[in-house]
């Protein structure tokens, strides 16, 4: 069956299907994150789903999940917030350079308003880990209301 021939419930399914493989663990393979699922999915799946429905899909996920720690152009970063059909250009806080060294503020940044910044990476829980050791500092602590 090709097209229209599918169902589109059957579309839909195909696609939460697979992201739900790709984002889970499996006894094979360790999780993907969301970011790295969506790359997948959009970049080396072509023809496998529907563009329209897989956009609108991940309009809806969040590929950087609140708290997540970010390397970008301007520096070292954690996700505040992410909006849904602005998943790719989360509310975020710079809080070092890309030495490792802490600024004095950080830089609440929304990336869906300023597209001179942009994300390279995203730290792993062991860079995390070293990243906090090294700098004497839980960006995690931006995130709270107090």
């Amino acid at each position: 069956m090709r097209g229209n021939q599918i169902h589109l419930f059957a579309k839909i399914a195909a696609i939460a299907d697979v992201y739900d493989a790709l984002t889970s663990v499996r006894p094979y393979k360790k999780a993907y994150k969301p970011h790295i699922s969506y790359t997948i999915m959009t970049s080396h799946s072509k023809g496998q789903f529907d563009t329209n429905l897989l956009q609108k899909f991940f309009d809806h996920v969040a590929l950087y999940p609140n708290g997540t720690i970010l390397k970008t152009n301007r520096g070292i970063a954690i996700v505040k917030e992410s909006f849904l059909g602005k998943v790719l250009t989360p509310i975020i806080y710079i809080f070092a350079d890309g030495n490792n060294v802490l600024f004095k503020t950080p830089i609440l940044v929304d990336m869906s308003q300023d597209n001179s910044c942009t994300i390279e990476s995203v730290y792993d829980d062991y860079e995390i880990l070293s990243l906090v050791q090294a700098i004497h500092f839980d960006p995690a602590s931006l995130l709270s209301d107090t």
